[in-house]
């Protein structure tokens, strides 16, 4: 199982029945501070390496469409000017 499907299944069963075993909270604990440290790793890497490659290397009209895609996969709405 994965951490995102521990903490999913882990968070709707407190939320659904307002507590968890002590075993339960130690599992929680542990798989919330191993994807905090995953995703801190992972932003520092697009921060420090992806961003700015991308940003020297994709045309404007490559970088519209990667935006275009990820907020179709988000489903939110893409600013493409700040106001």
């Amino acid at each position: 199982m994965s951490l995102h499907d521990k903490v999913e299944r882990l968070g709707a069963q407190y939320l659904s029945i307002g507590k968890l075993s002590d075993d339960e909270i130690a599992e929680f604990r542990s798989s919330v501070a191993s994807l905090a440290a995953m995703y801190k790793e992972h932003i520092r890497v697009e921060e420090e390496l992806v961003f700015p490659l991308a940003a020297r290397v994709l045309s404007d009209t490559e970088k519209t469409a990667i935006g275009i895609e990820m907020a179709g996969r988000r489903q939110v709405k893409l600013v493409t000017e700040l106001s």
